[in-house]
């Protein structure tokens, strides 16, 4: 079911994307930097040994972070889970990281209070 879209509801669905990316978690942390720490040496002709490695490498975890936070997009594998209070107007929930190459489940709360799986069959991904 989708129902007609007025600019009052497309505000508030740009609000409420606003608002998921303060509930945004990663539960599964990228296992692979984007950049390995030896072609970020080369790139940058560091010939320092191996002294500085552990810090090269906090640099470009937090550069994917930044690009991450500031771009919606992810350049590792990393795991999410969005909690939402409700359904936006709209009746689209648009994640805020991309690609989004899996969902593993949408669930909600029925109005007993008891988790409901959304069978895969009833929303796509895109």
């Amino acid at each position: 079911f989708q129902k007609p879209i007025d600019a009052l509801s497309m505000g508030f669905c740009f609000w409420w994307i606003h608002t998921l990316m303060e509930q945004l978690k990663v539960i599964t942390a990228p296992t692979v930097l984007p950049v390995s720490v030896s072609d970020l040496k080369l790139h940058t002709r560091l010939n320092s040994g191996n002294a500085e490695d552990a810090l090269l490498e906090t640099w470009i975890r937090g550069a994917a972070d930044l690009f991450g936070r500031d771009s919606g997009y992810v350049p590792t594998s990393t795991g999410f889970r969005l909690d939402c209070d409700d359904w936006p107007e709209c009746g689209v929930i648009r994640l805020p990281r991309r690609p989004v190459t899996a969902v593993s489940s949408l669930q909600y709360r029925d109005e007993a209070g008891v988790w409901q799986t959304v069978d895969t069959a009833d929303y796509t991904v895109d």
